[in-house]
């Protein structure tokens, strides 16, 4: 008899937190949430942000999910820059709770694609973890509508990191994959660019001590060959971080012949931008990232293959 009273009171307990957890769940203000969310963006950002959104409901016990995710960057021109999104998934994850742990575990999805993010936060540092999936970079057009060009191709990678306070406690690496890559066509600076394939492309980034240093870079196939070197130097003062990268290209001769207004344009801009033995055109640039130039001549890192 007492071993049936005790489970009878267990099944209550249970059902009772149960069914307060379906009213927490099915009641919760998830667009009061929302709309609160919105109004901080923009108050810290003191207005330089706006977000909006179509639709933000409860994401299982301990998150949000907002639809129609859309943010606006203002920067004093009659063209903001744009970000959107189809959904945003964000929740705290319970497990780590246990151990005394803040942990979050975030999906942004962006057309077929999806990023998935787990964030877990310490005293000075947080643990970041990210994966790339399939991320399409013509739909949604944000990164198109940045540039001023079509993109194309499908984008895959992992981002491993320490993100500290201090830069120099920074550590983690960061890989890509660019698959079908393709930019174009279009105009830049007046001249008419076509489509342009860039292949298959692979980055890798290692970091440490807050420098970030290009581990590798591949390509295969494309009707421009590339290569990439260099590193950065993350500082406590974000704008003073620097960069110190070189990017080279060679134009497949096959394509440029069927191009001329190619042809000119890169003829023209010998005049300014160098080209080693190999037929490559050298573009170094580098400096705090507040005022990031171009430099004239070779690229230190990059010599000829």
């Amino acid at each position: 008899m007492l071993k049936h009273k005790t489970v009878r009171r267990i099944a209550y307990a249970l059902f009772g937190l149960a069914a307060l957890a379906a009213c927490l769940y099915w009641t919760f203000p998830a667009q009061a949430v929302g709309q609160r969310l919105a109004y901080e963006i923009h108050r810290r950002s003191q207005g330089h942000w706006t977000a909006s959104f179509d639709d933000v409901s409860p994401y299982r016990l301990t998150g949000l999910m907002a639809r129609g995710v859309h943010l606006k960057h203002n920067i004093g021109d009659t063209n903001p820059e744009e970000f959107y999104a189809d959904a945003v998934k964000a929740r705290l994850r319970i497990l780590p709770l246990f151990l005394l742990r803040v942990s979050f575990k975030v999906q942004v999805d962006l057309g077929k694609g999806s990023l998935y993010a787990k964030v877990r936060n310490a005293s000075d540092r947080f643990e970041l973890a990210v994966e790339l999936e399939d991320l399409d970079l013509a739909s949604p057009p944000n990164l198109p509508k940045w540039l001023g060009l079509p993109l194309g191709g499908k984008l895959d990678g992992e981002i491993d990191a320490t993100v500290a306070k201090d830069p120099k406690a920074t550590t983690g690496t960061i890989a890509l994959s660019l698959t079908n890559g393709q930019f174009g066509p279009g105009t830049v600076s007046g001249f008419t660019l076509p489509r342009v394939s860039l292949g298959r492309v692979n980055l890798k980034l290692d970091m440490a001590a807050g420098r970030f240093q290009v581990a590798s870079f591949e390509q295969q196939g494309g009707d421009i060959k590339m290569r990439l070197t260099g590193s950065g130097q993350a500082r406590m003062d974000l704008g003073t971080s620097s960069l110190d990268l070189c990017a080279a290209a060679r134009v497949e001769p096959a394509f440029l012949e069927q191009n001329a207004n190619l042809k000119a344009a890169l003829q023209l801009a010998e005049v300014r931008i160098s080209r080693d033995v190999d037929g490559f055109l050298h573009l170094p640039f580098g400096g705090p990232l507040t005022a990031i130039n171009l430099k004239s001549g070779l690229c230190r890192q990059a010599g000829s293959q």
